[in-house]
């Protein structure tokens, strides 16, 4: 990777293990910044051109322009990371289309059910841990972190990266995972929201406040891509 973000919080991680099967879910920086190497988001076609000029400009007197600059480079740092799936006791680095993982990953029409999530019950954890984030030379940010919220009978996370690049464009790739203790699953929806800044529609008296406000921008930005899955723990009880 030619270049990381200006912050890279490497020694950042998430990790929860069930002990019964030492099937582990992790979030961890490097793992976040896969993506960008393998699928490149980028800019889409209609915008790639005049974003990447106005960002080389503004970077034109600094050495990291002149010297990793290139056209294969995702200056964005756009990753749909949706969490590091293994085995704790497994020394391999397993990936989930392949086995034993894929086995235990189904795709489900079932949804996660937001209305409990807003019911008010005790938080017993809860944790924000920060991968990544660059200020794209002070032309917007991109920022990768995850949050948990633990209660008595669930857990909830969500894994969030964001980009805005100022006056061109908005993106989320969100990641969020319930699981309500006793179930044998865990409930996995992976989104890609995005739009031109141009084509959101916000409100006038608030609209430059909320392009920095990222949970409150969140719902004025259409969804592009929804995937649901189920994580399977055949190894629990359905209680």
């Amino acid at each position: 990777m030619n270049h990381l973000p200006d912050m890279t919080y490497a020694a950042n991680y998430l990790k929860i293990i069930n002990t019964k099967s030492n099937l582990m879910l992790e979030f961890n920086a490097l793992d976040a910044l896969a993506p960008v190497i393998i699928k490149s988001y980028g800019l889409p076609s209609g915008l790639k051109v005049s974003a990447s000029e106005a960002w080389l400009k503004a970077r034109m007197s600094c050495e990291y322009t002149k010297n990793v600059f290139n056209a294969d480079f995702d200056w964005t740092f756009s990753s749909d990371y949706p969490g590091s799936l293994s085995f704790a006791d497994s020394q391999k680095d397993l990936r989930e289309d392949q086995s034993p993982l894929k086995e235990l990953i189904v795709e489900t029409d079932e949804r996660i059910d937001v209305e409990k999530l807003k019911i008010r019950h005790s938080i017993n954890f809860f944790e924000e841990v920060e991968l990544f984030e660059d200020e794209l030379a002070d032309h917007g940010v991109s920022k990768c972190s995850v949050k948990i919220r633990v209660h008595d009978n669930s857990f909830y996370i969500l894994c969030r990266f964001f980009l805005r690049i100022d006056r061109i464009l908005v993106r989320y790739f969100d990641t969020r995972l319930y699981h309500e203790f006793g179930q044998n699953f865990i409930i996995r929806e992976q989104s890609h929201h995005e739009s031109a800044i141009a084509d959101l529609t916000l409100p006038e008296d608030r609209a430059q406040a909320l392009l920095t406000m990222p949970q409150e921008l969140f719902q004025y930005v259409p969804c592009l891509k929804l995937k649901v899955t189920k994580i399977l723990m055949p190894f629990l009880s359905n209680e």
